[in-house]
This record gives C-alpha cells, sequence and structure tokens, in this order.
C-alpha cells in the first residue's frame, strides 16, 4: 500500500507571487492566471487531493512524526519526488537546524534495535556507485525470484550517533552534485539509503529515497555535453518509473522495470505488499507553474491506483500466469534449437561424405593415368580445380560447424 503527500516549499524570491496554497491537511491548490477572449484576466484554481499535505511552516520533524515513526517496526521504502531546487535533499538529509528524516530514523531505529547497519549508494548516469565506500562502481544482479540485489554494496554498522552523523557527511562527500540556473547545489543522482535490522528473527529493510530533480533543460539552462548526458538519463529514468506505473495501472502483460536502474530498484516498492510512502515536494512560485502542474498530476495519478489492491493482485496473479508459460516457451526452445542442431549436423556428415568419395575417385583416376601425355597433364588440371571446389566446399561447412553452439 503506498501512501502519497505533497510538501509545499515557501516562497524564497520578493519578486514572484504565490501560486500554491494548502486548503487543509489533504487538499491543495494551484492558481492559474488566463487570458479571456476579450483580453481581460481570469484566475483558475485546480484542486488535488492527497492523503496528507504539508504546508511552508511544517518541519522535518514534524513529517517525521506524522508519516514515518510509526512504520519502522516494518518494511518500508519512502522515496521523494519532484524538481529540482524543490526540497526533496532537504527532507531526507535536512540541516543543521532541521534534522532530516534520514537522521531522525537513524536516532529512532538505534534505540529500538541493538544491531543497526547501513547502506548507501546512488544511480548516476545509469550506473551504481557505493556512497559508503569510495564510489565504487557496482553491479546490480536478478536472481532466480525475480529480485535484484547488489551484492558487494558495502554494510556498515552503526553503534551510537556519532557513526550515523558521520555516516552522513560521507555520503554528501561523494554524492554527485551540480550548479544550475534553477539551484546552485542540485543533486545529479537518485540515492538510495537503507537501514537495516533484525526483528522477531526476519531482517527489516527502511529505504529512504531521494530522486533527483525532474525539471527540464530550458529552465536548468543546460549547456556542456556532461550536463545535459545527466539530464538525460535523468528523465530517462523518471519517465521509465511513469511506464511501469502505466503499465500496471493496465494490467499489461509486460512492466519494463529492468529498463533503468531506478525501476530496478523500486519494483519492490510497487509490486510487493509492503508499506511505501512518496513525498512529492513542490515550489510555489509562478515561474514553476508548469513543474509544479506536472508533479501534482504525476503524484495523483500514483495516489489514484497503487492504493486499489485490486490492481497490484491482478499484476501479481497475471505474472505467477505468465511465468509457467514462459518456462514452457523456453524449453520449447532449447528443444528447437538442439533438434536443428543434429539435423545441420547430420546434414554435414553426409556432404562430407560426398566429399571423401570424390576425392577417392580423383585419386584412383590419377593413379591410372602414369605417363607424361598431353592428356594426363589435362587430366591432373581438372582434378586440381575440382579439388579446388571441393576444398572450398569443406571450408563452409567448416564455417557452419563453427557457428552452430549446442547448448
Amino acid at each position: 500500500m503506498t501512501s502519497v503527500f505533497i510538501r509545499k516549499k515557501p516562497l524564497l524570491e520578493k519578486n514572484d507571487f504565490e501560486i500554491v496554497k494548502c486548503l487543509n491537511e489533504k487538499t491543495i491548490s494551484v492558481k492559474q492566471t488566463l487570458k479571456t477572449y476579450d483580453g481581460k484576466l481570469k484566475n483558475k484554481y485546480t484542486r488535488y487531493n492527497y492523503h496528507g499535505v504539508f504546508d511552508e511552516k511544517t518541519n522535518n520533524t514534524n513529517i517525521f512524526n506524522k508519516i514515518i515513526v510509526n512504520n519502522l517496526d516494518q518494511d518500508l521504502t519512502c522515496f521523494m519526488y519532484g524538481q529540482t531546487s524543490s526540497g526533496k535533499t532537504h527532507t531526507v538529509l535536512g540541516k543543521d537546524n532541521d534534522e532530516g528524516i534520514f537522521i531522525l530514523a537513524g536516532k529512532e531505529l538505534l534505540e529500538l534495535s541493538q544491531e543497526l547497519y547501513l547502506s548507501a549508494y546512488q544511480i548516476y548516469n545509469e550506473n551504481i556507485f557505493d556512497l559508503l565506500n569510495g564510489n565504487n562502481k557496482l553491479k546490480l544482479l536478478e536472481d532466480r525470484n525475480n529480485k535484484f540485489e547488489i551484492p558487494d554494496l558495502a554494510l556498515c554498522k552503526l553503534n551510537n550517533f556519532e557513526d550515523l552523523y558521520n555516516s552522513i557527511k560521507i555520503i554528501l562527500c561523494n554524492r554527485s552534485q551540480a550548479s544550475n540556473k534553477i539551484n546552485i547545489s542540485s543533486s545529479r543522482s537518485h540515492a538510495i539509503l537503507i537501514f537495516k535490522y533484525i526483528k522477531n528473527n526476519k531482517v527489516i529493510n527502511i529505504k529512504l529515497i531521494d530522486l533527483a530533480g525532474n525539471e527540464r533543460s530550458k529552465n536548468s539552462k543546460i549547456l556542456s555535453l556532461n550536463d545535459r548526458l545527466e539530464n538525460k538519463h535523468i528523465n530517462f529514468s523518471l519517465f521509465s518509473l511513469k511506464e511501469c506505473i502505466r503499465n500496471i495501472e493496465s494490467c499489461k502483460n509486460h512492466v519494463p522495470f529492468r529498463r533503468s536502474k531506478l525501476t530496478s530498484v523500486l519494483r519492490e516498492c510497487f509490486i510487493s505488499p509492503h508499506k511505501s510512502i512518496m513525498i512529492a515536494t513542490v515550489c510555489s512560485n509562478n515561474k514553476n507553474y508548469h513543474d509544479i502542474v506536472n508533479t501534482l498530476n504525476y503524484s495523483s495519478r500514483v495516489n489514484k491506483f497503487l492504493n486499489k489492491p485490486t490492481v497490484i493482485e491482478k499484476y501479481l496473479k497475471k505474472s505467477q500466469r505468465e511465468l509457467p508459460k514462459l518456462k514452457l516457451l523456453r524449453k520449447k526452445q532449447k528443444k528447437e534449437k538442439r533438434d536443428l542442431t543434429k539435423t545441420t549436423i547430420i546434414n554435414n556428415k553426409e556432404i562430407l561424405k560426398e566429399i571423401k568419395t570424390t576425392i577417392d575417385e580423383s585419386i584412383n583416376k590419377l593413379n591410372m593415368y602414369n605417363s607424361k601425355s598431353d592428356t594426363s597433364l589435362v587430366l591432373v588440371k581438372h582434378l586440381k580445380n575440382n579439388n579446388r571446389i571441393i576444398l572450398d566446399k569443406i571450408r563452409n561447412h567448416e564455417s557452419i560447424l563453427n557457428n552452430i553452439k549446442d547448448k
């Protein structure tokens, strides 16, 4: 079950005017100024409903106490979504005067469990890097149960608050950031932070995911080739995430989780019964109207279908039905390939027999003529030409046999 919450960022620039307003604890509205056919200005208000809405006065501690603290006794995935400079990283990592939910969750888990472990990695340009181990490049693997794992990911034990604070310093130091017109320090990677502890002989995973900002290149004024490449990978992974949600909602046969590293990591969040929370952050100024509306529309889509158990149940049942069919199809393909290989080998053996017979006949004829007459020379020349043709055939059949891989 997924819960969707919206957090509004306060208006920081004096010259801008506010278009986002929190009407109550679950409703938010966006104002759009339109020009009518007679040239007059008209305000249009669009409302959105969610599980919860946090206004600009709400700090990280209030958010943690309301939606996170009561879910730490089970597997939990909490991910941030929104445009650049809307407050995602601040919500997760926070600042000195307003600690993020990562520190708050770590403190709570240190008191709840005797042994607490932490792993952290980032997805940058479709590659995975270990944030706690010198940004070492890692591989994402899929096991027989269709679960994605990162075998060499570092697992650090947290003994006290000091270890927790040191870990966040290392994460901030290693994470990829860049500057653009929207934000001086913009996160250019998806950061995944995972707490692990044992409860009732079961490993509990608490995942906090800070997604990179989904801004448009036009707004961020991206000029360099490297920055454009970063933006391309970010937008592609977020688009893949939307495609997966759209396909699950439509109960399609194929959901492209493997299309990107991000969707592979978030797969369990959408198809497993464990608790997941989405916090979408939005700015409040008029300049970011299109990004604000895109974020709210996307969050509304997630909020509508992910909280219908029938959608997930249909997808899971469909995938369970398709798995045996897929296995039978693979067996059939392997059998056809083996049969084709056997047939090819038999045919080649028969051809080789014919070649051998031809060569034997040529040798016998050659032995019959020992004279140095013109006829013998002509015959020898003819036999040489035949042998060249035979050798060409042999080479062709050898190349065919070399290309056959019998599995």
